[in-house]
């Protein structure tokens, strides 16, 4: 018998989309990947398990192993985008650092299976992974302020948006639960599970926006290092004409006078 409430846990799905197009946005491809196929695997698994026994050849248990495989993946990639190293070498690292992870995550399930353990696992060591960047990072700011002349410290953490990184951490760790509450009762599992998608895609969202835009990264970045490419110098143009915000390379020309974008366009 159709149970038309599980329709709740097709719609969730497209929650997911908000923190797709924020990675778009930060140009954060892996993310945005993962994202990308959640929404497909998740709203085919539920579609397919709710209307009929398979779909499109699979069965139900394939289609769920592809659904868990996928939500699980996108814990280790939050983790990754909140470790972050102003080098070139270190979006090489993450993508490497993505690929091993994909494989770890895939042998995981085929030992474990589609249980709770295979989340805590991956939760666990993702945080463990954070923590151990932020005692580096305040150990690296400490070594710092020990050499001769050094001014003050000023901060032994990354300077995240703390107000945006608490509230994403908060709904996650929700989900997480909802995850663990849904395994013990299935009574109301359409309410439970809609709920983890809700969580979980929000949690994502806030979370990709802890760091500053990746243009004003890049306009940093490349001052510190005294050179400039085409899209810090059209940065160095919006600074001149007081233009702070900075929502994409696309908007930004919008944003400037006719002549000024017709040089940028050039450079």
């Amino acid at each position: 018998m159709t149970n038309y409430f599980d329709i709740f846990t097709i719609v969730s799905n497209l929650a997911f989309l908000f923190p797709l197009e924020e990675a778009v946005e930060e140009q954060e491809w892996g993310p945005a990947i993962v994202y990308a196929l959640i929404v497909l695997c998740s709203s085919l698994y539920h579609s397919c398990n709710s209307l009929a026994n398979g779909c499109i050849g699979l069965s139900p248990d394939r289609l769920r192993n592809m659904d868990f495989f996928t939500a699980q993946l996108c814990i280790p990639i939050i983790a990754l985008y909140a470790i972050h190293v102003w080098s070139d070498r270190w979006y090489a690292f993450k993508e490497i650092s993505l690929a091993l992870l994909t494989v770890a995550l895939y042998f995981a399930q085929a030992y474990w299976g589609n249980s709770f353990y295979v989340q805590m696992l991956v939760a666990g060591l993702s945080f463990g992974a954070i923590f151990a960047y932020w005692g580096l990072y305040a150990l690296r700011r400490w070594r710092k302020h020990q050499l001769p002349g050094a001014g003050p410290v000023g901060h032994y953490l990354p300077k995240y948006n703390w107000y945006y990184f608490t509230f994403g951490i908060s709904l996650s760790a929700l989900a997480v639960s909802l995850y663990a509450a849904e395994m013990l009762d299935h009574r109301l599992y359409w309410a439970t599970h809609s709920c983890w998608h809700l969580c979980a895609a929000f949690g994502q969202y806030w979370l990709l926006k802890i760091w500053p835009r990746k243009e004003t990264r890049l306009y940093e970045e490349s001052d510190k290092h005294g050179h400039k490419g085409r899209r810090v110098a059209l940065l160095d143009q919006m600074k001149d004409h007081h233009t702070y915000a900075i929502p994409s390379s696309a908007l930004v020309l919008r944003h400037l006078p006719p002549q000024t974008r017709v040089a940028a366009q050039l450079k």
